[in-house]
């Protein structure tokens, strides 16, 4: 795999996203798509450092950032694969299959569980969310190829450390979009459910 199949694969899934949203069945999904390029340099550094940040745009859930996260993922497992010389396209896909299956199922489930602690998460907010690991793990494969123990390792860290607050954070902001009056069973549903995504995002970088 080269650069030339990488960028069209890119080119490919971002044609197929607009195409995909021009139709009034997925109408609705239109404000999930709807960034900048300004909106994405600002969303990534805010995912990176997320301490310091009194922009509440930046708490807005996209599907964007986290479809071309998981992506990317996908594209560098393929990109590994064949410099091992072990390649085949329907990795690809069964990867890519996997990967979206995982995600929807965990959104569903997240969103059983808000039902029930009484948590106002709409279903898509959730779901952005926990597709936004799919970034930190890019960023952790890609320095992972340096076959560097101990910067992974620091990386790594702060990579779960910045997710957990991020997605808390994001968490925190949807449902108090939602709701004002927080319960404890929604700070419990906000805190307990990052910690969780954070925990399969350190088991996405495991294997």
């Amino acid at each position: 795999m080269d650069y030339g199949v990488t960028k069209h694969a890119f080119t490919a899934g971002q044609n197929y996203v607009k195409q995909n949203l021009d139709s009034k069945r997925f109408a609705f999904l239109k404000v999930y798509f709807d960034v900048s390029n300004a909106y994405i340099k600002d969303k990534l550094i805010f995912m990176f450092y997320p301490f310091n940040n009194t922009y509440e745009f930046l708490y807005k859930p996209d599907l964007y950032i986290p479809f071309m996260a998981l992506m990317s993922v996908v594209m560098l497992k393929g990109l590994k694969l064949g410099f091992e010389n072990v390649f085949h396209p329907e990795k690809i896909f069964l990867m890519q299959t996997r990967a979206i299956a995982i995600l929807l199922g965990l959104s569903v489930l997240y969103k059983g569980l808000s039902i029930i602690l009484g948590a106002s998460a709409n279903f898509f907010s959730v779901l952005s969310l926990c597709g936004y690991k799919h970034f930190y793990l890019f960023v952790f494969k890609a320095f992972s190829l340096l076959q560097l123990r101990i910067i992974s390792f620091i990386v790594g860290s702060y990579l779960l450390f910045v997710y957990f607050l991020f997605f808390s954070r994001c968490l925190q902001f949807e449902s108090q979009k939602n709701n004002s009056d927080l319960g404890a069973g929604s700070r419990f549903f906000n805190i307990a459910i990052a910690a969780v995504d954070t925990l399969i995002l350190l088991l996405y970088m495991k294997f």
